[in-house]
């Protein structure tokens, strides 16, 4: 890779390096509207589960089930639920790596209710934790046990677990993504590089794809939850309906067009239009 002799911004154009916070702003207000319809799924999803999550917690309290594993549960369900609401906002706004990050999180937390379930033993070791370098468990086997208490192919676990290793791979800077993240070759042997949140069509299927994933895992965390602190059938049947509308099928669409692999970067048309939504006026 050839040194760089010069920075370049998409959205909006810059002069120098120097990134400002109203640029940036500027550059977050214009991909807001690219990815607004793909996004709105997601965006009612979030909605809808906060509503449910508010509820089972409500009703778990008024079952009297005040227990060390109903407690851990409790804890795990609301950052899961805050990490999926955080996961849109910054997707709206064109962070796609931070979104990824921060839907491994969710996928820890939303897996770890289905491995404590109703256990007294486990949510004890999990209050019991204090070291900072690692979890009380590891993901697969709390992911294995998530599928085992919902009563479903455990031929599952490969996949859910693949999808944490993905996202993962932002989380820890991967090179195997970043370097696909942000940077064009330029005139004259020279590459441009973005510094600001930016928009395509790949960076679009990427986020489009790990909000699947997070949105999956946190239906399966709402649903142990209910599975294992809840008596209500009707809140059980409002966890269902909330899983079935959920926009699952957005991953099997956005994982066919496009992998990890590929390069996020814009084409000259949706840098054009990024640009025009920046100025108000129409591309050319």
């Amino acid at each position: 890779m050839q040194r760089a002799r010069s920075i370049n911004h998409t959205i909006p154009p810059l002069r120098g390096t120097h990134l400002s916070g109203r640029t940036r702003t500027m550059a977050e207000k214009a991909i807001r509207p690219l990815v607004r319809e793909a996004l709105l799924p997601f965006s009612t999803n979030c909605r809808r589960g906060d509503r449910l999550v508010h509820d089972l917690l409500a009703q778990s309290a008024c079952e009297g089930k005040a227990t060390n594993a109903s407690a851990a549960a409790s804890l795990l369900l609301v950052r899961a639920s805050n990490d999926l609401r955080c996961m849109v906002n910054l997707s709206r706004s064109g962070y796609l790596l931070q979104a990824w990050a921060l839907g491994t999180s969710l996928i820890e937390a939303a897996y770890s209710i289905g491995y404590i379930g109703d256990s007294e033993s486990r949510a004890t070791t999990w209050f019991a934790h204090e070291d900072f370098n690692k979890t009380p468990w590891n993901v697969r086997a709390a992911i294995k046990a998530t599928i085992t208490l919902l009563d479903l192919p455990v031929k599952n676990v490969d996949s859910l677990y693949r999808a944490f290793s993905q996202l993962s791979a932002a989380k820890h800077a991967n090179p195997a993504i970043l370097k696909r993240y942000g940077i064009l070759a330029g005139s004259e042997g020279t590459l441009r590089i973005q510094l600001d949140p930016h928009f395509s069509s790949g960076i679009l299927k990427l986020t489009v794809l790990g909000l699947a994933y997070a949105t999956k895992a946190h239906c399966f965390g709402v649903w142990a939850f209910a599975k294992s602190h809840v008596v209500d059938t009707d809140v059980h049947q409002r966890v269902l309906v909330y899983a079935k509308r959920a926009p699952l099928n957005f991953a099997v669409h956005a994982a066919a067009e496009t992998s990890p692999d590929s390069r996020a970067v814009p084409t000259a048309e949706e840098a054009a239009a990024a640009k025009a939504a920046v100025s108000g006026t129409a591309p050319s």
